[in-house]
């Protein structure tokens, strides 16, 4: 039997209610503003001026003279004509704490803006913190409290989980001329994980933003005895306007409250939501087997570009404020593909830009990576020092009233006295203009040398070229450490080991590898056959100086600035030697002494 028309109408109707009831279950909750405040329907002066516009006192002192108060007020106003003043009565807090709340719906995540002024004159506590605004949980904790420290923004999480309670204080001082506007996320994190969000904008610039949080724990257990919240259940759902500690008055309006950010209204700044242009004329060269320089256009922004991602191979490696960067410690002979990216103040990101590569050139081959000049120190007697290298590069030993050999960390050694003794192996073709080399030898200082710059050797006495020294006159990077300093066309290169690194009265293997073909590049230091860290004293420019002018000079640097102490096995290489390499020589040991030999 059929259904009557107007029953089939009605059954139709109801099945469409029911698909989209379930439907409604089945969407994702919706982007929203709970409410955006703006005390415009308050009476002002009228002994009791809340609750109003949603908001409520909790305080029995909100309108008595002589303590803090909140009050409706028409002294200043960011839209409308009506704002809520704060007068704190005490530095120290007084007998009250006076506070308006309003409530909501239970979230998780919880987006805040509201407007705030100070007057000129307000006086913080007399600990620096007054605190002014508050979002929390009729739960009890955790509590995001927004204040003044030491005169300048500050935010507090109190109770939370995994770090109690911290403090986080901006360098921005609060204005007393024209209203600011605070935004601020805080998302709670899933129970038993570290995802929790703290990111705070002051006036459309993100000032502060702090990932991965605990803010409540991992099982729906009770508040222990710190104040630490461990009930994973915790959400909040209510903000409160909250006067503690502090003398003046202060002005809140168009406070707002939603599950996404509202970005700030009419009276302020419009919040920064456009990214940088994307950066044109990325460039790559590789300039040694280990280093690739990327250069590239300046991106512009509407406010002002921050700074830039370097990406390699789709992976950021590094950041940096200006348009060139030295991708450093990468292997020979490999390719290698870059983009960049620019960022802004608010954390706008552009696109990356297009790919620029370079293969990093290849290591020296066998026949350009020699052992140019050896000096073993192994003679014990005579003026002169063989070359055990090979090349017959004999050095010439001067002004030595008395022999200056003597026992080394290998065989023998040669000793310096630090005023006039020195060493010169001249100038041939061989040592000059050497673009990568590594300086390597064991040295025994007494001092500092002459003039605290004891050179161990030495090729720009004339001007031109590099040196290797120990530096200790105690100002700045020269402090007990060994130097590098290479001439450049335009201002030389300064660099230097680790202060105190080198220990006065004791062996100790030195060495420094250079590649001078580009200022950009560092050299690396060595003591006893571990890298150490390179500290920039001066930045080079230009291209490398030639040297060939200059000789040679062990000891001294053109017979001044002479070392003082003892130095054995001195090596110049005309290639960088690897760090397997240069741990090779420092773990040299002396030979061994041949055993009692007992006939039968």
């Amino acid at each position: 039997m059929r259904k009557p028309c107007l029953q089939m109408e009605r059954d139709h109707m109801r099945n469409l209610g029911l698909f989209i009831l379930l439907l409604t279950w089945a969407l994702p909750a919706r982007a929203a503003v709970y409410f955006d405040s703006d005390f415009e329907a308050c009476a002002v002066g009228t002994g009791n001026d809340f609750p109003c516009d949603g908001w409520a006192d909790h305080s029995e002192f909100i309108n008595e003279p002589n303590h803090n108060k909140l009050e409706a007020s028409m002294e200043f106003a960011l839209t409308g004509t009506k704002s809520v003043k704060a007068t704190w009565c005490c530095p120290n807090g007084g007998i009250d704490s006076p506070l308006l709340d309003r409530y909501y719906a239970k979230t998780d995540n919880i987006f805040v803006r509201f407007a705030v002024r100070v007057t000129p004159g307000f006086v913080t506590s007399t600990n620096n913190s007054t605190k002014m605004f508050r979002y929390t949980s009729t739960d009890g904790y955790p509590v995001l409290s927004i204040g003044r420290y030491s005169g300048k923004y500050s935010f507090a999480c109190e109770g939370c989980y995994a770090r109690g309670t911290y403090i986080f204080v901006t360098s921005i001082p609060m204005s007393t001329t024209s209203w600011d506007q605070i935004e601020s996320e805080f998302t709670m994190n899933t129970p038993g994980q570290s995802n929790g969000i703290h990111r705070i904008w002051i006036n459309g610039v993100l000032v502060m933003e702090e990932l991965n949080q605990q803010q409540r724990g991992p099982t729906p257990t009770s508040v222990n005895g710190q104040g630490l919240i461990t009930r994973s259940t915790r959400q909040f759902d209510a903000i409160q306007l909250i006067i503690k500690r502090g003398q003046g008055s202060m002005f809140f309006d168009r406070i707002a409250v939603g599950n996404t950010r509202i970005g700030m209204t009419s009276g302020g700044t419009p919040p920064d939501t456009q990214s940088p242009s994307v950066p044109a004329g990325l460039g790559a060269q590789a300039v040694s087997s280990s280093q690739i320089n990327l250069t590239w256009s300046a991106s512009t922004d509407n406010v002002g570009v921050t700074g830039y991602k370097i990406f390699r191979s789709g992976t950021q490696i590094a950041t940096t404020s200006g348009t060139s960067y030295s991708n450093t410690a990468i292997s020979a002979s490999t390719a290698y593909s870059y983009t960049i990216a620019a960022y802004d103040a608010a954390g706008n990101t552009s696109a990356q830009s297009s790919a620029a590569s370079a293969t990093t050139q290849a290591p020296p081959t066998a026949s350009t990576t020699t052992l140019v000049a050896h000096y073993k120190f192994d003679e014990t007697s005579g003026t002169s020092a063989a070359d055990a290298s090979g090349n017959g590069f004999t050095a010439t030993l001067g002004n030595y009233a008395t022999s200056g050999w003597t026992a080394g960390k290998i065989g023998g050694a040669l000793n310096f006295d630090g005023v006039s003794n020195y060493v010169s192996a001249g100038a041939p073709a061989a040592l000059n203009n050497l673009t990568r080399y590594t300086i390597a030898a064991w040295i025994k200082p007494d001092t500092y040398g002459q003039g605290s710059l004891g050179r161990i050797m030495d090729k720009r006495a004339t001007g031109g070229g590099w040196t290797v020294f120990v530096c200790g006159s105690g100002t700045g990077l020269c402090t007990g450490n060994i130097f590098l300093r290479q001439s450049f066309s335009v201002a030389e290169g300064g660099w230097g080991a680790p202060v105190n690194s080198i220990t006065l009265g004791t062996w100790q293997h030195v060495a420094v590898t250079y590649d001078n073909t580009s200022a950009a590049n560092r050299p690396v230091f060595y003591v006893n056959g571990a890298v150490v860290a390179t500290n920039v004293d001066t930045t080079p420019s230009g291209s490398a100086s030639p040297d060939a002018a200059s000789i040679l000079a062990i000891g001294h640097a053109g017979q001044t600035r002479n070392f003082d102490g003892a130095i054995d096995d001195v090596r110049l290489y005309n290639r960088i030697l690897s760090a397997a390499e240069i741990q090779a020589l420092a773990n040299v040991a002396p030979p061994a002494k041949p055993k009692n030999l007992r006939m039968p």
